[in-house]
Protein backbone atom coordinates (compact mmCIF):
# COMPACT_ATOMS: atom_id res chain seq x y z
CA UNK A 1 0.00 0.00 0.00
CA UNK A 2 0.96 3.22 -1.45
CA UNK A 3 0.92 6.61 1.30
CA UNK A 4 -0.40 9.46 -0.38
CA UNK A 5 0.50 13.07 0.92
CA UNK A 6 -1.48 16.27 0.04
CA UNK A 7 -0.88 19.44 1.38
CA UNK A 8 -3.44 21.21 3.32
CA UNK A 9 -4.41 24.83 4.67
CA UNK A 10 -1.68 24.84 7.49
CA UNK A 11 0.76 23.48 5.00
CA UNK A 12 0.09 26.51 2.62
CA UNK A 13 0.04 29.03 5.36
CA UNK A 14 3.93 27.71 6.55
CA UNK A 15 4.41 28.44 2.34
CA UNK A 16 2.75 31.79 2.64
CA UNK A 17 4.70 33.27 5.56
CA UNK A 18 7.67 32.26 4.26
CA UNK A 19 6.83 33.57 0.97
CA UNK A 20 6.16 36.60 3.18
CA UNK A 21 9.38 36.96 4.66
CA UNK A 22 11.14 36.37 1.69
CA UNK A 23 9.10 39.45 -0.18
CA UNK A 24 9.50 41.76 3.39
CA UNK A 25 13.63 41.24 3.38
CA UNK A 26 13.51 41.82 -0.38
CA UNK A 27 12.06 45.30 0.08
CA UNK A 28 12.46 47.88 2.20
CA UNK A 29 9.18 47.92 3.69
CA UNK A 30 7.23 49.12 7.14
CA UNK A 31 5.98 45.46 7.53
CA UNK A 32 8.96 43.46 8.74
CA UNK A 33 7.70 40.17 9.50
CA UNK A 34 5.43 37.81 9.16
CA UNK A 35 4.76 34.63 11.90
CA UNK A 36 2.74 31.63 12.64
CA UNK A 37 -0.24 31.06 14.31
CA UNK A 38 -0.11 33.60 18.01
CA UNK A 39 -2.99 32.50 20.68
CA UNK A 40 -5.36 35.22 20.96
CA UNK A 41 -7.23 34.99 24.93
CA UNK A 42 -10.27 36.84 25.51
CA UNK A 43 -12.64 36.71 28.15
CA UNK A 44 -14.14 33.92 26.47
CA UNK A 45 -12.31 32.04 23.65
CA UNK A 46 -8.96 30.99 22.37
CA UNK A 47 -8.49 32.16 18.90
CA UNK A 48 -5.31 31.79 16.43
CA UNK A 49 -4.88 33.85 13.38
CA UNK A 50 -3.47 31.57 10.83
CA UNK A 51 -0.94 34.69 9.69
CA UNK A 52 0.08 37.45 11.54
CA UNK A 53 2.18 40.62 10.05
CA UNK A 54 4.26 42.59 12.30
CA UNK A 55 6.20 46.38 11.69
CA UNK A 56 9.35 45.15 13.85
CA UNK A 57 11.35 41.82 13.89
CA UNK A 58 10.80 40.86 17.16
CA UNK A 59 7.08 40.38 16.68
CA UNK A 60 5.86 42.82 19.06
CA UNK A 61 3.87 45.27 16.99
CA UNK A 62 1.43 43.80 14.85
CA UNK A 63 -0.19 45.10 12.13
CA UNK A 64 -2.99 42.57 10.78
CA UNK A 65 -4.34 38.75 11.41
CA UNK A 66 -4.70 37.23 8.35
CA UNK A 67 -7.12 33.56 7.91
CA UNK A 68 -6.51 31.35 5.18
CA UNK A 69 -8.63 28.81 3.24
CA UNK A 70 -8.91 26.77 0.33
CA UNK A 71 -10.81 27.92 -2.39
CA UNK A 72 -13.81 25.25 -1.42
CA UNK A 73 -14.26 27.99 0.76
CA UNK A 74 -15.83 31.09 -0.72
CA UNK A 75 -14.28 34.09 -0.08
CA UNK A 76 -17.90 35.47 1.07
CA UNK A 77 -18.03 33.04 3.29
CA UNK A 78 -19.51 34.80 6.45
CA UNK A 79 -18.19 32.49 8.97
CA UNK A 80 -14.50 32.99 7.42
CA UNK A 81 -15.22 36.87 7.42
CA UNK A 82 -16.68 36.98 10.95
CA UNK A 83 -14.11 35.02 12.54
CA UNK A 84 -11.53 37.29 10.89
CA UNK A 85 -13.05 40.05 12.09
CA UNK A 86 -13.37 38.92 15.49
CA UNK A 87 -9.88 38.10 15.92
CA UNK A 88 -8.84 41.64 14.65
CA UNK A 89 -11.03 43.02 17.33
CA UNK A 90 -9.42 41.10 19.98
CA UNK A 91 -6.19 42.32 18.96
CA UNK A 92 -7.00 46.15 19.01
CA UNK A 93 -6.75 46.40 15.30
CA UNK A 94 -8.83 47.83 12.79
CA UNK A 95 -8.19 45.87 9.70
CA UNK A 96 -8.49 41.95 9.19
CA UNK A 97 -7.13 40.23 5.53
CA UNK A 98 -8.82 37.11 4.10
CA UNK A 99 -7.35 34.98 1.47
CA UNK A 100 -8.73 31.62 0.08
CA UNK A 101 -6.29 31.43 -2.85
CA UNK A 102 -8.66 32.88 -5.14
CA UNK A 103 -9.33 36.45 -4.18
CA UNK A 104 -7.63 38.20 -1.38
CA UNK A 105 -9.97 40.97 1.07
CA UNK A 106 -8.77 43.83 2.97
CA UNK A 107 -11.54 44.44 5.91
CA UNK A 108 -11.08 48.01 7.95
CA UNK A 109 -12.97 48.86 10.80
CA UNK A 110 -14.38 52.29 11.47
CA UNK A 111 -14.79 54.29 14.67
CA UNK A 112 -18.51 52.49 14.80
CA UNK A 113 -16.70 49.16 15.20
CA UNK A 114 -18.11 48.13 11.59
CA UNK A 115 -16.30 46.15 9.13
CA UNK A 116 -16.66 47.73 5.54
CA UNK A 117 -14.42 46.13 2.65
CA UNK A 118 -11.61 48.63 2.06
CA UNK A 119 -9.90 46.56 -1.10
CA UNK A 120 -10.38 42.95 -3.20
CA UNK A 121 -7.69 41.26 -5.37
CA UNK A 122 -9.27 38.85 -7.61
CA UNK A 123 -5.79 37.90 -9.42
CA UNK A 124 -6.05 34.64 -8.95
CA UNK A 125 -9.56 33.39 -10.40
CA UNK A 126 -8.40 30.82 -12.24
CA UNK A 127 -7.92 29.01 -8.97
CA UNK A 128 -11.08 26.96 -8.74
CA UNK A 129 -9.78 23.75 -6.76
CA UNK A 130 -7.27 22.35 -4.05
CA UNK A 131 -5.50 20.67 -6.64
CA UNK A 132 -4.98 24.36 -8.48
CA UNK A 133 -4.15 25.87 -5.57
CA UNK A 134 -0.55 23.48 -6.01
CA UNK A 135 -1.04 23.64 -10.29
CA UNK A 136 -0.98 27.89 -10.24
CA UNK A 137 1.63 28.37 -7.80
CA UNK A 138 3.67 30.72 -9.32
CA UNK A 139 0.06 33.00 -10.06
CA UNK A 140 -0.67 32.98 -6.53
CA UNK A 141 2.81 34.04 -5.34
CA UNK A 142 3.16 36.91 -7.88
CA UNK A 143 -0.28 38.05 -6.18
CA UNK A 144 0.59 38.08 -2.53
CA UNK A 145 3.96 40.27 -3.64
CA UNK A 146 1.58 42.79 -4.86
CA UNK A 147 -0.78 42.60 -2.15
CA UNK A 148 1.86 42.69 0.79
CA UNK A 149 3.24 45.45 -1.20
CA UNK A 150 -0.37 47.62 -1.36
CA UNK A 151 -0.89 46.19 2.11
CA UNK A 152 2.31 48.21 3.09
CA UNK A 153 1.23 51.37 1.76
CA UNK A 154 -2.31 51.12 3.41
CA UNK A 155 -0.25 50.83 6.82
CA UNK A 156 2.15 53.99 5.63
CA UNK A 157 -0.91 56.28 5.32
CA UNK A 158 -2.33 55.13 8.31
CA UNK A 159 -5.47 53.13 6.98
CA UNK A 160 -4.19 50.30 8.71
CA UNK A 161 -3.23 50.89 12.60
CA UNK A 162 -0.49 48.63 14.82
CA UNK A 163 -1.41 47.08 17.98
CA UNK A 164 1.49 46.59 20.73
CA UNK A 165 1.81 43.15 22.09
CA UNK A 166 2.35 44.92 25.42
CA UNK A 167 -1.05 46.63 24.78
CA UNK A 168 -3.22 43.52 23.94
CA UNK A 169 -1.84 41.66 26.93
CA UNK A 170 -2.92 44.84 29.36
CA UNK A 171 -6.59 45.08 27.78
CA UNK A 172 -6.78 40.93 28.05
CA UNK A 173 -5.79 41.22 31.58
CA UNK A 174 -7.42 44.21 32.36
CA UNK A 175 -11.40 42.87 30.54
CA UNK A 176 -10.10 39.36 32.78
Amino acid sequence: MTSRIQDNERSYAIDLISLINDILNQNNLSIKKAGGERTILDRKNRMFPDLVLYSDSDRISIVQGWELKLPDTPITDETFIKDAQRKAIALGLNSCFIWNFTSGVLYTRDSTCSFSIKKQWNLTSNIKTRKDVQTYRKEWEVSIREIIIELNQFFQNGDILTANLGEIISDSVVSS
